[in-house]
């Protein structure tokens, strides 16, 4: 990837991650899981997983980013 398309990736991810983390934090709520955060995200994770198409991008718990084959 260019380093042009690399940041507008990143400056597309960074307004995306205040919404990911508004919505693991309302299922989180909703579930009665608050102190949990960790544990729903990790679920989230799994089920966006099981979601996603060959060639797309998911980052682990770690941060550390692959492709989907």
């Amino acid at each position: 990837m260019s380093l042009g398309k690399r940041q507008i990736a990143e400056k597309l991810i960074d307004v995306e991650n205040p919404e990911r983390r508004a919505l693991i934090q309302a299922l989180a709520d909703s579930n009665g899981r608050r102190n949990d955060e960790a544990e729903v995200w990790e679920l989230q994770r799994a089920r966006w997983r099981q979601q996603w198409k060959s060639g797309w991008w998911l980052r682990d718990a770690e941060g550390t980013w692959s492709r989907q084959t």
